[in-house]
């Protein structure tokens, strides 16, 4: 079974994925970004988004109850009406579920986002889960009946109320529960980057050494993706890519990272 998780941003060229995917027969799981998408709902609704950062240099988005609602209005909402429209389209038979409908994705609340501040360590409120349970024998049951399931957040916790959850987290799990032999993000980028600057320093093969190397020399949003790669790859024998999103048939034309425990070297693009 193959899972693909198609990045947040615009750029994604979704009606070239849908061409591939109607063009190939394989067992398909999607998982759905709609960050821009949040972004901008947010800021038309006159809301500020709030980004801290925590003192291991992880970026997190702070979810109050009035970003949760943007959440699932971008995700939920706008993103998954328009993929699941384009897939349709390309004769793809696609159905969307949040990590809600059916008990899909349930979660335990975190206590809340710390941060550095005045010297101190504080404890922000926080209205994000890390998943812990997947409803297997539903997503199985819609792919089975040839059915591409397009999931996007909101998950739910404990009390059933909708949480934030970090997409690389839901995949990271839903790796440990389904027989997942693939994973393909398509992300806004030709691949993971040696130097972010040179899109010419883009690395084609990396080892389980590499991801370490590199996650212990970036910051930010590429250092919390790194961190899920490492969990990814202690905890599923699935096969990470990275691809171009952008490009005119992400899946056919795979440009960007593979990413597997058996490569011992790293190979720079030049």
């Amino acid at each position: 079974m193959r899972l693909i998780k198609i990045g947040g941003g615009q750029a994604i060229n979704l009606e070239g994925l849908a061409m591939d995917l109607s063009s190939r027969s394989q067992d398909t799981v999607i998982v759905l970004g709609a960050h821009d998408a949040r972004d901008e709902l947010h800021a038309a609704l006159s809301h500020e988004k709030r980004t801290v950062r925590s003192p291991s240099g992880m970026e997190s988005v702070v979810t109050d109850d009035v970003m949760i609602g943007s959440i699932a209005m971008a995700y939920a909402g706008l993103r998954a009406c328009q993929v699941v429209e384009t897939l349709q389209r390309h004769g793809v038979n696609a159905c969307h579920l949040s990590g809600m409908d059916g008990g899909l994705i349930r979660g335990t609340r975190k206590r809340g986002i710390r941060i550095q501040e005045n010297d101190r360590t504080v404890l922000l409120p926080d209205r994000s889960a890390k998943p812990s349970e997947v409803n297997t024998s539903l997503l199985l049951s819609l792919v089975e009946a040839g059915i591409v399931p397009v999931i996007t957040i909101p998950i739910m916790d404990e009390q059933g109320m909708a949480m934030n959850c970090d997409n690389d987290a839901i995949i990271q799990r839903l790796c440990e529960t389904m027989p997942i032999g693939e994973v393909i993000q398509l992300i806004e980028a030709p691949g993971l980057l040696m130097d972010i600057q040179d899109p010419e320093s883009r690395m084609a093969e990396v080892s389980e050494v590499d991801i370490e190397l590199l996650y212990h020399q970036v910051q930010g949003g590429m250092k919390r993706k790194l961190h899920v790669i490492r969990q990814m790859l202690k905890a599923s024998d699935a096969v990470i890519h990275l691809w171009d999103g952008r490009v005119d048939r992400p899946l056919s034309q795979q440009i960007g990272t593979r990413i597997e425990r058996s490569f011992h070297a790293s190979h720079c693009e030049s």
